[in-house]
């Protein structure tokens, strides 16, 4: 076996597989936590015979009105302050009333996102705001992320 140290930083995730249950739903919640900044989407599914809502472009800002939204949101600034991250994304699905990550990611497409509504971490709505009026802010947070 060779030594961690020594192998490519690049394929460091080489030979491993992991499994997740395939929870049936027709959306996705796609909750952005960016420094004091929470905001996303809900991403509907692309189809019936393509039941995930990854890049199926059919989706509508989260603006807490759901319950769900609210649970997701929750989550994902819970997680956040738990682990001290500053700049994460997560997919969330809802079964039987309880929220699952499916997955977190530390980049996304951001112009996916300009007409979103903002919030605070306390989901106190930041009036008149698009994450677009952040950008400056927000590319800070990011290459801040990225020399940590």
């Amino acid at each position: 076996t060779k030594h961690l140290s020594k192998r490519d930083p690049l394929k460091m995730q080489d030979h491993y597989v992991y499994f997740q249950q395939y929870i049936p739903t027709s959306c996705d919640y796609r909750i952005n936590v960016c420094g004091k900044y929470v905001f996303g989407l809900v991403r509907l599914n692309k189809s019936e015979d393509e039941p995930f809502a990854s890049g199926s472009g059919k989706n509508y800002v989260i603006d807490m009105s759901e319950p769900q939204q609210i649970q997701a949101a929750k989550m994902a600034i819970e997680i956040c302050e738990k682990h001290n991250i500053n700049w994460m994304c997560f997919d969330f699905v809802e079964k039987d009333g309880q929220m699952y990550v499916l997955e977190m990611s530390s980049a996304w497409v951001f112009e996916a996102y300009e007409k979103c509504i903002m919030f605070d971490r306390e989901l106190n709505r930041i009036e008149n705001t698009v994450p677009s009026q952040y950008f400056e802010e927000l590319k800070w947070l990011a290459e801040e992320k990225k020399q940590n």
